[in-house]
């Protein structure tokens, strides 16, 4: 029985994930990523895979370590990542959990960017 195209695409939560994960091995490397993913669960009081499947949290801890600057350009990498992932481009703006959820919209609903717009965070 062939498998729609749904059940054979990737769940956003997955992605989401591995587009995290990814961006942070990228920049600082495996083994400053584990220093840096237990230090900000420690700053939260998190579990990593709760503090990294929150966007507001792992935002949250970036800014606290890395200052809104540092910050702002690790939530953009990530994004870019989770584009490419996707295959598709979400326009930042707003928070990074509100881009996030942007993201998660049209991927999950095939939304275009005017459709987004209309869409309250």
């Amino acid at each position: 029985m062939p498998r729609t195209l749904r059940s054979r695409r990737r769940d956003f939560d997955d992605l989401y994930v591995e587009a995290v994960e990814s961006t942070l091995k990228n920049i600082f490397g495996n083994v400053a990523h584990d220093a840096i993913i237990s230090l900000m669960c420690e700053i939260k009081g998190m579990l990593p895979k709760e503090l990294i499947r929150s966007p507001e949290a792992l935002a949250d801890s970036l800014k606290l370590l890395f200052g809104e600057d540092g910050a702002r350009v690790i939530v953009c990498s990530i994004i870019n990542r989770l584009c490419d992932l996707m295959g598709t481009r979400v326009s930042f703006s707003g928070s990074f959990a509100e881009t996030v959820n942007k993201a998660r919209l049209k991927y999950e609903y095939d939304l275009s960017e005017d459709k987004l717009m209309y869409i309250s965070p």
